[in-house]
């Protein structure tokens, strides 16, 4: 059973406005340092260099990619790459393969395998990216935040 919810980084609590230095502790994400420039694993194919090289882009804007966190985003590009693989042979193929008798007659149909790859890669894909703060409510959150604080009054860090 799991034990509650998984802790955010701290860059990320900031970005939010949530960040709450009595309750911070000294995680290992914390002490990591940021990086400035990242490639990508060399197993990665084509596409999911791509992938990865725009999103850690992203994240080192944000300070919040580590050394870390590179293996878990080369897994997040891998899958991204392997849904739009399974889309373009789902798109060329059709959802469902004809299944046909000796005398070439239509016995049935049957499921295209890719659509098997396509859910259990999409579902990678969706845990992943929340764990990255690619997620709509989390991107929300962060611009909502960052909004606020480009309003903020000069004389509003005197009131406490």
């Amino acid at each position: 059973m799991g034990k509650g919810r998984k802790n955010l980084p701290a860059e990320v609590k900031k970005l939010r406005g949530t960040a709450q230095p009595c309750r911070e502790q000294a995680a290992a994400s914390d002490t990591v340092a940021r990086l400035t420039d990242v490639k990508p694993p060399s197993w990665l194919d084509t596409v999911a260099k791509k992938i990865f090289k725009s999103k850690a882009e992203q994240l080192i804007a944000l300070r919040v990619l580590t050394v870390l966190d590179i293996d878990m985003l080369a897994l997040y590009a891998q899958s991204y790459s392997m849904v739009v693989e399974a889309l373009q042979k789902i798109k060329a193929e059709g959802k469902f393969n004809t299944l046909y008798n000796d005398e070439g007659q239509i016995i049935g149909f049957v499921e295209n395998p890719y659509m098997k790859v396509y859910r259990d890669n999409f579902d990678k894909v969706t845990k992943l990216s929340s764990h990255f703060g690619f997620s709509p409510a989390t991107r929300k959150a962060i611009m909502s935040v960052a909004d606020k604080k480009e309003d903020k009054d000069d004389f509003s860090d005197f009131e406490q």
